[in-house]
């Protein structure tokens, strides 16, 4: 849920009407019923990247372990079965450095491709000039 303040006042719309869960947004509903962004109130902190396992066909077991290694450095996450695939959020306090050379290690050893679906400033200044 997400508390957003409205015309009225403040409102609390769900999940898929959010940016992330602890975003808030000032919003409106347009004439066409369509929930509209007016401003960011407080904005998410932490970023999101998606990787695709490749290790060992994407099974569970190779799942599970790139969420075990990442989480040693401060990520959360979770595996999607369906795309072999695994969603990290990565708060502020989490290793970003680290993260990130392991995220260019295991690509360039073929184990996974990753990509950014939401990220910081200061994420962005991990990256390799």
């Amino acid at each position: 849920m997400t508390t957003c303040r409205s015309i009225s006042g403040w409102t609390t719309l769900p999940g898929p009407y959010a940016e992330s869960p602890a975003e808030t947004s000032s919003r409106w509903r347009g004439g066409d019923g369509l929930l509209r962004a007016r401003e960011t109130i407080r904005p998410y902190q932490n970023c999101t990247l998606r990787l695709t396992i490749l290790k060992d066909d994407g099974s569970a077991v190779a799942r599970q372990s790139v969420l075990k290694v990442f989480h040693r450095l401060g990520t959360t996450g979770e595996g999607i079965e369906r795309y072999r695939m695994v969603a990290l959020d990565v708060p502020p306090d989490a290793d970003s450095p680290r993260i990130r050379k392991l995220l260019e290690h295991g690509a360039g050893q073929g184990w996974w491709h990753w990509e950014e679906v939401r990220v910081t400033a200061a994420w962005r200044s991990t990256a390799a000039d």
